[in-house]
């Protein structure tokens, strides 16, 4: 039996669901391809699913049954080396990782964004969550609010927002790695760092995710190959100052190198770089009184560069593109 999840049912006032069977299960598996990790059988032989709120007009996140999850690996295209754990209807959904790489960790898997590695383990993930809606979390009364006032929808809003799972706190916001951490980091690097293509989704994915399971500067550092500059910025922000503002430094000067260089081979074009230095966003471009721009950052265009065999080479794709159809006007 899996008592945080029956501690969690408990705290919401809802009924755990029947057992899922080993029938079920083992449909699950055939459609996975993959045995179940320990914990998610744990969790699907204590409820085979489970309401997280059932009030009308609200948010509907849940756990999702057996049932549920083998029809979704049945009909989609999914990696099925995620296990779809929750449901929001929004397309996100909190997953176990099933491969032997990163078994047994949660990732929150958003169809909008990178891949994020939230907990260790399930049972960490239901302790969690029975953390985050019951940390003096109270719905809104009836006609509490006013819907002409813009504060109190403001409020109302955020009352929405509480019941959605995507904000739980990660486990992995604090500096702190485990060994078992360091070494699922090594085996995803591990995994693509030969083959790795940086036109390959997964490749760039298994990088991210062992980016945010290392918490050494220069190993961290390492991935600037495999990684946008930028998320190695935001790892190496999340540690100690001490520990990690050397590199940080080396790192923003190699940008500031980088892109100064960029700079002044489209300067040679007529083109001045007006936002150079920015990490996310759009590069933005003036040409005489036009202003353009472009669906790229400077760390998309470093991280891009390394995989060029001789910089000239690189310098004649940027200027090919910069001045091709796929700039836009701003």
């Amino acid at each position: 039996m899996m008592q945080s999840v029956i501690q969690l049912a408990a705290h919401l006032k809802t009924s755990l669901h029947s057992p899922a069977n080993a029938v079920e299960l083992k449909a699950l598996e055939l459609v996975l391809g993959y045995p179940l990790p320990e914990q998610v059988r744990a969790l699907y032989i204590t409820t085979n699913g489970l309401t997280l709120n059932a009030r009308e007009g609200y948010p509907q996140p849940r756990l999702m049954t057996v049932e549920a999850v083998t029809e979704f690996l049945r009909v989609s295209e999914w990696d099925k080396r995620y296990l779809p754990l929750t449901a929001n209807d929004d397309s996100n959904h909190y997953c176990v990782r099933c491969d032997e790489a990163l078994m047994g960790y949660v990732v929150y898997v958003d169809h909008e964004d990178l891949p994020t590695i939230k907990f260790r383990d399930v049972d960490t993930f239901m302790k969690a969550l029975q953390k985050y809606y019951h940390d003096g979390f109270t719905y809104p009364q009836e006609g509490l609010y006013d819907t002409n006032d813009p504060e109190a929808v403001d409020q109302l809003d955020a009352h929405f927002d509480r019941l959605n799972i995507h904000g739980v706190p990660s486990q992995f916001l604090q500096p702190e790695r485990t060994p078992h951490d360091l070494a699922a980091a090594r085996r995803l690097i591990t995994s693509v760092h030969e083959t790795f293509r940086p036109d390959n989704r997964t490749h760039r994915y298994e990088m991210y995710l062992a980016l945010w399971l290392l918490n050494d500067a220069e190993e961290i550092a390492a991935l600037s190959r495999y990684v946008r500059m930028d998320f190695l910025v935001e790892r190496l922000q999340a540690l100690p100052a001490s520990h990690a503002q050397p590199t940080l430094t080396q790192l923003t000067a190699r940008l500031d190198m980088f892109t100064e260089h960029c700079a002044e081979k489209l300067r040679q074009f007529g083109l001045n770089v007006w936002n150079k230095f920015s990490f996310h966003g759009d590069i933005r471009l003036e040409a005489g009184s036009k202003h353009l721009r472009y669906p790229y950052s400077m760390a998309d265009w470093y991280f891009w560069s390394h995989w060029y065999t001789t910089e000239a080479e690189f310098d004649q794709v940027i200027l090919q593109r910069v001045t091709s159809v796929e700039r836009r006007p701003d």
